[in-house]
């Protein structure tokens, strides 16, 4: 049976980059074909290419930046918490490390009480 983590499983660091790489390459490619048979002369085809490949292009920055905000703050929020947790878990960890290390003590002190208590007398042989 899976587990709820399982079901949602994190994706790939590279994909959402791909992804944006995939979409404007088609819009690009899509700009460049409809420019292409449109009926206008050579160089004036070119100059419509030129003009939309820098406005696609700066749209594409303008795009992945607003991204990019988007999801800085939340690695970073992540970050903080894992830091956290670690932090957390250690401090813990020290705290249970520090009882069982106590009543190590405690049990072998009461051992040894009532080893005197109830053999006293007897030899160890």
């Amino acid at each position: 049976m899976k587990n709820k983590y399982e079901e949602y499983p994190i994706k790939r660091k590279g994909s959402a980059r791909s992804f944006l790489k995939g979409t404007l390459f088609g819009v690009l490619a899509g700009t460049v074909l409809g420019i292409l048979f449109a009926p206008d002369k050579g160089e004036e085809t070119r100059k419509k290419i030129k003009e939309k490949s820098k406005k696609t292009l700066e749209e594409g920055k303008e795009t992945f930046n607003k991204a990019k905000n988007k999801v800085d703050p939340m690695i970073e929020e992540a970050k903080f918490k894992v830091a956290e947790t670690v932090d957390k878990v250690e401090k813990e960890s020290k705290e249970i490390k520090t009882k069982i290390e106590d009543l190590a003590k405690t049990v072998e002190s009461t051992t040894k009480d009532i080893k005197k208590k109830y053999f006293k007398g007897t030899k160890n042989k």
